[in-house]
């Protein structure tokens, strides 16, 4: 549609993330904030969120440290 690819809420939070916009704690108090404002998401969803963004923030954090060596 109008040459935008839609992706997914939890999609644009991991990206932040990724892009050092979010720590892993702002992401997950962004998601539980929208599940307590009504988003729902599934408990097997909500686990997969956490573990890639878990996998995502130790993956910057080995950057961070191999860079200042």
């Amino acid at each position: 549609m109008f040459g935008i690819r839609p992706i997914g809420t939890i999609v644009v939070l991991l990206l932040a993330l990724a892009r050092d916009e979010l720590t892993f704690n702002e992401f997950k108090e962004c998601l539980d904030r929208l599940i307590t404002s009504g988003f729902w998401l599934s408990i097997d969803v909500y686990n997969k969120a956490l573990e890639e963004a878990q996998s995502i923030a130790k993956r910057k954090e080995m950057e961070n440290l191999s860079a200042k060596l």
